[in-house]
């Protein structure tokens, strides 16, 4: 199993999804991985990270 925590500084949910799903993509490919878990965190909508 893989699990995976990400932080983004946009709160761009469209990225988030991409994000998400190409890093369970490439994660499930890897020879000996048969679960995946990807967490990706972002900021508040209408915050900046600076």
């Amino acid at each position: 199993a893989v699990s995976v925590a990400l932080q983004l500084t946009s709160p761009n949910p469209e990225a988030a999804q991409q994000i998400k799903a190409e890093a369970e993509r490439v994660l499930k490919a890897l020879p000996g991985v048969n679960h995946v878990h990807v967490e990706v965190r972002q900021p508040a909508a209408g915050k900046s990270a600076g």
